[in-house]
């Protein structure tokens, strides 16, 4: 998950029965709060057979040089809410391209805010993905 906050989408994939999720953010104040809640919801006492055995945050700056320790390691990545500002565009579709696996996905949710037009904010960052290669 990148730019995870809370990391409800991660909690959630693991849940629904995700194998490993890494919940990431630049923010160390951000992961903090992200380890405690998924420390509480996958705990042991929490767990059934269907929840991630490797859940766990990690400090993901988005650009090619900080994402390339983690080149084609994702599956799936997930985010949401994370292209209201349009300076970081490039980073985050740098980060995209250069964790997902050939054939992942990206699953990713934006619901604009106020102030922004939503379709343009996505088409926007549609055409910089695009750009990187992602489809």
């Amino acid at each position: 998950e990148l730019g995870c906050g809370t990391a409800l989408a991660s909690i959630a994939s693991a849940k629904l029965g995700a194998s490993s999720v890494v919940a990431t953010d630049a923010n160390t104040e951000v992961l903090a709060l992200a380890r405690r809640n998924i420390e509480r919801n996958l705990s042991n006492n929490n767990n059934n057979n269907n929840v991630a055995t490797d859940a766990r945050t990690a400090v993901l700056q988005w650009g090619l040089m900080d994402a390339s320790e983690y080149e084609n390691v994702a599956d799936v990545i997930i985010g949401s809410d994370l292209t209201y500002n349009s300076g970081s565009w490039v980073a985050l579709s740098e980060t995209m391209a250069t964790v997902l696996k050939p054939g992942g996905i990206v699953i990713y949710l934006s619901l604009g805010h106020s102030g922004f037009n939503v379709g343009g904010e996505m088409g926007g960052f549609l055409s910089v993905v695009g750009n990187m290669g992602l489809q």
